[in-house]
Formats: structure tokens, sequence, C-alpha cells
């Protein structure tokens, strides 16, 4: 419970100096609030570089926060892990990972990047990622902590799942699902992921540089 009351405060500390992203067509929804964290491939060049803060956040800012959110990180996927070294694909990952010199969202763990939504709902869609999501949860005030905050919807296996604060979820994100509106007013819901751009970029910068 103290860790997360630690993790709150410093993802709505984010939200001071982290500018909103706009989600996609494909999918979109709704939110109050939505940022991201990690590796992402530049709009205008080639590189992969971080995603940015707002220009009034100094290093003394940005620093502390990056720290938080790179425990958290390491929080969730030291558990979605537990599951995710039994499937096929997790050796074929960390393989092309080492080979391609793949960053992490934090300098360890799977995820390149971390996002964070709050107020946040989606409608049915499939993410073109590359590698298993470990998905999580917080109500806005810990006296909530056993209350369901979001049901987590995959369609296609007629299943929605419930997340309370602290409910760690591994899935496909090639399998179609969604996010239904949350509970609490202020209730944050947050996902560890692989994007596609972002390895494919990494790959063929690693390769250009072979040629």
């Amino acid at each position: 419970m103290e860790k997360w009351d630690e993790h709150r405060t410093m993802l709505n500390l984010g939200f001071q100096h982290k500018p909103d992203l706009k989600r996609g067509g494909k999918r979109s929804g709704f939110s109050t609030r939505y940022i991201c964290f990690g590796k992402r491939k530049e709009p205008k060049g080639k590189d992969v570089a971080d995603y940015a803060y707002k220009k009034t956040a100094t290093d003394e800012i940005q620093g502390p926060i990056n720290e938080a959110m790179a425990n958290l990180v390491h929080d969730l996927e030291s558990k979605s892990c537990r599951g995710a070294k039994f499937l096929p694909d997790y050796k074929d990952f960390l393989s092309l990972k080492g080979q391609h010199k793949i960053p992490a969202a934090f300098e360890f763990g799977f995820a390149t990047q971390f996002s964070v939504g709050k107020d946040y709902w989606s409608k049915v869609h499939d993410d073109d990622d590359f590698f298993f999501t470990t998905l999580s949860a917080l109500a806005p005030d810990s006296k909530d902590f056993d209350e369901i905050v979001h049901y987590f919807v995959f369609p296609e296996y007629r299943v929605a799942v419930p997340i309370r604060s602290g409910d760690v979820i591994l899935f496909n994100p090639s399998v179609k699902h969604a996010c239904a509106n949350p509970r609490f007013e202020g209730a944050l819901i947050f996902s560890a992921y692989v994007t596609k751009k972002t390895m494919c970029r990494q790959i063929a910068n690693e390769v250009d540089k072979l040629s």
C-alpha cells in the first residue's frame, strides 16, 4: 500500500511536467490526460530518442520522476515476467533485444515505452507491438484500494477482466482489447510495451552501421 501511494504521487507529478499525447484514430478513446515515457522514433528523424518533457521541466525535476517511473516499471515487469518467461516468444525477444541493442524505456526491462492515462477508456482495438504488454491501474484514493477500477475487455474471448489497484495483467496486444471507463474520477491506468515502430527503427539503425 505504501509503495502504491508513492507511485500514485509520482504519476500525478509526471502529469504536471509532461505534455499530453494524442492517441491515433485506431485506438482513440477518452482521457483527461495521457502521457508517455521511454523511447520512440523521432517524428522528424531516424533516431530513437526519449519522449520529451515540457520545456519548463529542469533536469532536477525530470530526474526524480524518471527514477520513480523506472521503479514502477520494474515492479510491474518483475511480476509479469513470472508468466512471460514460459512463453515461446520470450527467448526470441531477448535474443533480438540483445543482438540489435534494443533500448529499454528506463535502461532495464523489456518495455521501450510506458504510457499513463487518467480517466481513460478506449474503443476495441489491437496494437502493432512487438512483445507482450504489462498493464496495471490505480484508484485515485488509497481507501479504494480493494475496489474494481476498470474492466479490461477481450471481446473475441467474451472476457472482461476486473482490475483493482495494483493488479498486473500480461496480455498479447495483437488480440483485440478495450478498456472500460473507470469507476472513479481521476483513476490511473498505465502500461509498459514494445512498439514495432521503435523496434524496427532501432534494428534498421544497427543494420545501417554494418553496411
